[in-house]
């Protein structure tokens, strides 16, 4: 809810939220779920370098650094969007594709999934706390804001 009610936040409008806008909230943190489930859990050959973890590492950054300045400068609805989009459409659907074929390592992709954890965490804390406490025994809310 909180996601659904952030994303629809745009300065100087009112907007509704309605089911659809939910249900793709409640979509999203499934995939946040699933994303970590397949990273966790990971079985058969680890992948210890990969040809994409330098490409991997310089996106990552360059998302956390525009993350970071939008809730600087309180655009908090563009902040959850981008964070929403970059988690769907790069994370899942290319970064854990290329850890499957092996241009991604193990290491690199844990990495986004921690990242990615903490920069969800203000919009779907309920969610990110419980997969975070599977692999840390600190909160998350209490770990630092990740530096590009």
């Amino acid at each position: 809810l909180r996601m659904a009610l952030v994303m629809s936040t745009t300065p100087g409008s009112d907007k509704n939220v309605g089911e659809n806008q939910i249900r793709g909230m409640r979509n999203f943190s499934n995939k946040i779920w699933n994303a970590s489930r397949y990273i966790l859990t990971k079985e058969g050959e680890k992948v210890t370098s990969g040809e994409y973890d330098q490409a991997f590492t310089e996106k990552l950054n360059l998302v956390v650094s525009e993350i970071s300045q939008q809730l600087d400068n309180l655009k908090i609805g563009l902040a959850s969007e981008t964070v929403y989009n970059e988690f769907w459409h790069w994370y899942c659907d290319i970064c854990i594709e290329k850890n499957k074929s092996g241009e991604l390592s193990d290491e690199k992709l844990l990495h986004g999934l921690k990242t990615f954890l903490i920069l969800l965490h203000p919009f779907v804390p309920f969610v990110t706390e419980a997969i975070w406490t599977t692999f840390n025994k600190d909160l998350l809310i209490t770990s630092p804001w990740p530096v590009s």
